[in-house]
């Protein structure tokens, strides 16, 4: 039986479906024929009937097996019901992925998605060609400056054969990241704030145990909101009410924080840990963890006591600084946040990229996202940074009136103690269940952040701007010397007349 030789009066004993048939297999993706019957060699369907012999008795090149593989494949990959969206194979009328389409790896059956790939490879696109800088020389027309920038500022993608970005073709944006960490293509992802709401980190599984003041707190005191490095953030927001009058941490904010390094993403998740930045109370100003945060790490309890200082500046006419609680760029871009330079200039450049470049480069704004494939809007966007550095955009972004600020003093500690690793351990199992696999120490100080925030004076140091001359010592000053002159004038005037007396009486005397 299926030995070439027909014994069979129906020629059964040779049918090529029962001969060969029970040897086609479909394994995790691909097809398989085993060589022979029970045996375990066997070829995947890319070496299949290609005028090459893999199998010891050649059955993957038999032309009887052949035929039926062609049919399994017609009746496996049928005609597609509607149109392609992706690329159409030679055969088998197979559509696989459009980003497929020569990624070094065949997923047509018959490979003709891998075929003629060196004529379909792009040129690099030239994007400093002619007069290309005209269109800003309203910011500078400073030749140095363009020259500065193409030579020694720009950097290309080098992204030139990646197919897409939307969505995005991680094989080839994985296959060309010219950096070893991959932080090129930290731009590559561009979340909406309601994909990050729903994908980050949740404040019920982030805040594990939550004291404030002495008191007990939960997640449900902090307001969130979205950041495009750091996700979902929250602050913490108890009454405004209430407050704290004591120094030290028993008083302060006690956290126990769970980062879940088990739902980190591998070139966007490089350090584990949590960003804090520290802020006025019950305040809306504009919250910046990548510029202005700590990074605090797991398996540590961190301690960071806290210093105010209230600084209050003169406004016009003694200085240039803003009262207002939104004002110019950061009005415009940031709109309903209070005031800060920093908040200013960051909604500064995103308008000079959005006015120069037609998109953004922020998740704070509802317009096209700056694309990394678009040379022309990336080396703009580049560009729009590189004038920022310099100064060149003229942001008009004075100094608030009234700023506070917190120095801050931290320190650390090995946490937790192996005394009370087996209490936390039970402790915060019962609060969340997705810590149902934090059982050791290691665990623990891979995924659990012990912080405290306190302050460490309740006094604070006001620096304010005083006139040195106001308008009452003008006022005094004029009157002052007015007085002076007023009264000079008077002597001066008796005087004369005391002359004038004496000159005639000396004159009539003698007549």
């Amino acid at each position: 039986m299926c030995n070439g030789v027909v014994d069979c009066e129906n020629s059964g004993d040779e049918d090529p479906m029962n001969c060969y048939q029970n040897r086609l297999d479909f394994v995790d993706g691909d097809i398989r024929l085993y060589c022979c019957d029970g045996c375990e060699t066997f070829v995947g369907w890319a070496d299949m009937c290609n005028s090459i012999r893999d199998c010891p008795n050649g059955d993957d090149e038999n032309r009887t097996l052949c035929t039926l593989f062609s049919n399994v494949m017609q009746e496996m990959f049928g005609s597609p019901q509607g149109t392609c969206e992706g690329f159409k194979c030679s055969n088998f009328n197979q559509c696989v992925s459009l980003y497929a389409e020569c990624d070094t790896l065949p997923h047509c059956i018959d490979k003709s998605d891998e075929q003629s790939c060196h004529s379909k490879v792009k040129s690099p696109e030239d994007i400093f060609v002619g007069q290309w800088f005209e269109n800003f020389n309203e910011i500078t027309q400073d030749a140095d400056k363009f020259e500065e920038f193409k030579t020694h500022i720009y950097k290309d993608s080098g992204f030139d054969r990646v197919k897409g970005e939307n969505p995005p073709d991680w094989y080839g944006f994985m296959t060309y990241s010219n950096q070893p960490d991959n932080s090129d293509l930290e731009d590559v992802l561009k979340l909406t704030k309601e994909d990050i709401k729903h994908y980050g980190h949740q404040a019920q599984d982030l805040i594990l145990q939550c004291s404030f003041n002495g008191a007990e707190c939960n997640h449900s005191d902090f307001l969130q909101f979205e950041d495009e490095r750091y996700g979902n953030c929250f602050s913490f927001h108890k009454d405004e009410n209430l407050g704290t009058s004591r120094i030290g941490s028993k008083y302060g904010l006690k956290l126990t924080l769970f980062v879940e390094q088990n739902e980190y993403i591998s070139i966007y998740g490089h350090a584990a840990g949590i960003r804090v930045t520290i802020t006025p109370p019950n305040s809306s100003v504009g919250i910046y963890p990548v510029e202005e945060g700590i990074t605090v790490r797991p398996g540590a309890t961190t301690t960071i006591g806290l210093k105010k200082t209230l600084v209050v500046r003169k406004p016009h006419p003694y200085g240039n600084c803003t009262t207002g609680t939104s004002q110019g760029d950061l009005d415009k871009v940031f709109n309903g946040r209070s005031y800060s330079v920093l908040g200013c200039q960051k909604a500064c450049v995103q308008r000079h990229i959005l006015k120069y470049c037609g998109c953004v480069d922020t998740v704070e704004l509802d317009y096209p996202r700056c694309r990394l494939l678009n040379k022309t809007e990336d080396m703009c966007k580049q560009l729009m940074y590189y004038f920022h550095r310099e100064d060149l955009l003229a942001c008009k972004c004075p100094q608030s009136c009234t700023v506070t600020e917190y120095s801050t003093r931290l320190s650390t500690a090995l946490w937790p103690s192996d005394s009370y690793l087996n209490k936390l351990v039970r402790t915060i199992r019962a609060v969340n269940p997705k810590t149902k696999n934090i059982n050791d120490k290691t665990a623990v100080s891979e995924n659990l952040v012990s912080l405290e925030v306190f302050f460490e004076e309740i006094n604070y140091e006001k620096i304010e701007e005083r006139p040195e001359y106001d308008a009452i010592k003008l006022v005094s000053d004029i009157g002052g010397t007015l007085g002076l002159y007023v009264g000079l004038s008077l002597i001066t005037l008796f005087e004369g007349l005391e002359f004038l007396y004496n000159l005639m009486k000396a004159a009539f005397g003698r007549a």
